[in-house]
């Protein structure tokens, strides 16, 4: 199955859609541009095959009748505003809004290693990325990639937390709640902990391919539920995110945690804007 037609215009451009390459996705996607694309530009996915959507059923219909157009604004690294024109599917097709995500999300995952779940706020540490093989075997390093370390530059910003009543704890606890948020948000709740002890796989199209695939090991898909569950306890006693009711899952992050992250942005020297890419709350 190929990829669906993603296109974009911007403003100017006198509605005249171009192939997006990889350098104008980098433009977009850029820390520079926040994540954003400017005003006017809007991004547009024709998907023409069924089979981009696994859960389709097209058996009575004429699958070369079939076409699915999406435009939409990309903002803070998700696409949104989405304008859906169909043909060829109806309301006997159980089709919904998610199918249509995760097919975009796919597409561009395919082609550019686009992560929605990437941290655009950048946390009180240092990420040494550590280069992953793509081979199974390598997969047993479960996701060790990430080493936190606190940069000197930030001892300044910490100081300044410190005279807010903060430390170091108090941001990455929220972080960590942020982070929770955002994935129970980007899967509907399924299997949360699960994606999220192995967000590794998120980086690369290859490796989230191999990581699906090894989840049919019964051993591999234990040792995932082990360090999903390690997950559990720290999340349940995070006093900056608080939980709702059994059988919902997400919940929301307190108003001294929305503080503590907007001082971290603004003493860290952040674009203020970005606290507009954070969801808060999110119940599932």
């Amino acid at each position: 199955m190929g990829l669906p037609k993603i296109q974009y215009v911007e403003r100017g451009a006198g509605g005249q859609f171009k192939n997006l390459t990889k350098k104008k996705w980098s433009e977009i996607t850029s820390e520079e541009n926040l994540f954003s694309a400017p005003n006017g530009f809007q991004i547009m996915f024709v998907f023409d095959d069924p089979e981009h959507f696994p859960l389709l059923d097209m058996t009575k219909q004429d699958v070369n009748e079939f076409e699915i157009t999406v435009i939409a604004d990309f903002k803070f690294n998700r696409i949104v505003n989405w304008r859906v024109q169909t043909i060829g599917v109806n309301q006997s097709n159980d089709f919904s809004f998610t199918d249509i995500g995760t097919a975009m999300w796919l597409a561009l995952f395919k082609k550019f290693n686009y992560n929605p779940l990437l941290p655009l706020v950048k946390p009180p540490m240092r990420v040494r990325v550590e280069p992953l093989a793509r081979s199974n075997e390598h997969h047993k390093l479960m996701g060790e990639w990430n080493i936190y370390d606190v940069e000197a530059t930030t001892v300044g910003v910490l100081k300044k937390l410190s005279d807010e009543g903060y430390d170091f704890k108090d941001v990455h606890k929220v972080y960590e709640a942020i982070e929770y948020l955002q994935f129970v948000d980007w899967f509907n709740g399924r299997n949360t902990l699960q994606f999220l002890a192995s967000k590794y796989a998120l980086t690369d199209y290859e490796i989230w391919n191999n990581f699906l695939e090894m989840m049919n090991d019964k051993e591999y898909k234990a040792e995932v539920q082990s360090r999903a569950d390690k997950l559990k306890q720290p999340l349940a006693r995070n006093k900056y995110l608080k939980r709702y009711g059994s059988g919902n899952r997400g919940g929301y992050i307190t108003d001294e945690g929305i503080d503590i992250w907007a001082k971290w942005i603004i003493f860290s020297g952040q674009d203020p804007e970005l606290l507009d890419s954070v969801r808060y709350e999110v119940k599932r």
